[in-house]
């Protein structure tokens, strides 16, 4: 499914910025002009990003690889 198909998209964007982030509570809203990916991170008290760091690098990688997606993110530190 397509929601599925996100899911792992968005997941993989996650992790290839801190490695160790989990994601939950994912859902997206298709619309004609762009997609809104809905989810919670955890990211680890470990990382050496701060909340906002991560938000913006994950946000904008999202957009590079696919351009009319964008990231309605909360994010919690795990």
């Amino acid at each position: 499914a397509v929601v599925d198909e996100l899911r792992t998209f968005a997941l993989g964007c996650a992790q290839e910025i801190d490695a160790r982030v989990t994601i939950h509570d994912f859902r997206a809203v298709v619309g004609r002009t762009h997609t809104n990916l809905i989810f919670d991170c955890v990211l680890p008290y470990e990382s050496e990003l701060s909340v906002n760091d991560y938000k913006e690098a994950l946000c904008a990688l999202v957009l590079k690889k696919r351009p009319n997606h964008y990231c309605v993110l909360t994010i919690d530190r795990g």
